[in-house]
């Protein structure tokens, strides 16, 4: 199997406050930007017993996830919603012009949310799309950066960084990391990952 692109990320905020045992309610979501990549590292616990001189048992469940996601872009909602940077609208000059200027406090909390995109698949020759939602996400600006250009284009993206957490999305008490479904066309991929946003 290659692994050979990566495509249609998107967020959906949590609305409301999750109750274990139950869905999880989002807001309408949105699509994020053109995708780069997204590294996701599965944190495990590792406690081992131990007898007679030897491991007999060891606890190597899930804690939970780290995601580095890269973009070309941040539009501005996803500023506010995706890391919860405060909004300040203001009008000034003349003719009058309206700014919308997104800061960071040093208090901040960025929300919860839902976060999804898929990835293509190539195996014997035949194109698969499998699609991934993380259900429960607190995402973090990387640190920032500049460079002048100079005789060859330098291409500046994004990267946030999130931890993904386990949820109980039902009655039966299991932990939920995150989803993922193989499917034999985009579209369909792409279906999935909407419903699941809620992108009409």
């Amino acid at each position: 199997m290659a692994k050979i692109g990566m495509k249609y990320p998107v967020y959906a905020p949590f609305s409301g406050t999750h109750t274990p045992g139950t869905s999880i309610s989002y807001s309408t979501g949105a699509q994020l930007c053109h995708a780069i990549s997204a590294d996701v590292t599965i944190n495990r616990r590792d406690n081992p017993l131990y007898g007679d001189d030897t491991k007999i048992e060891n606890d190597k469940g899930i804690t939970d996830y780290s995601i580095t996601f890269t973009g070309d872009d941040l539009p501005a909602t996803a500023w506010k919603d995706l890391l919860g940077e405060t909004e300040k609208t203001t009008t000034s000059g003349e003719p009058a012009t309206t700014v919308i200027t997104h800061y960071e406090v040093n208090d901040n909390n960025p929300p919860y949310v839902g976060f999804g995109y898929y990835r293509v698949l190539m195996v014997d020759n035949i194109k698969y799309y499998e699609a991934f939602w993380f259900h429960q996400v607190q995402f973090a600006k990387a640190d920032e950066s500049a460079t002048t250009k100079n005789e060859q284009i330098d291409w500046g993206t994004y990267q946030i960084n999130g931890t993904g957490f386990g949820v109980e999305l039902d009655s039966s008490g299991t932990v939920h990391m995150y989803d993922h479904m193989k499917f034999d066309t985009e579209a369909n991929a792409i279906a999935w990952i909407k419903a699941r946003a809620g992108i009409t």
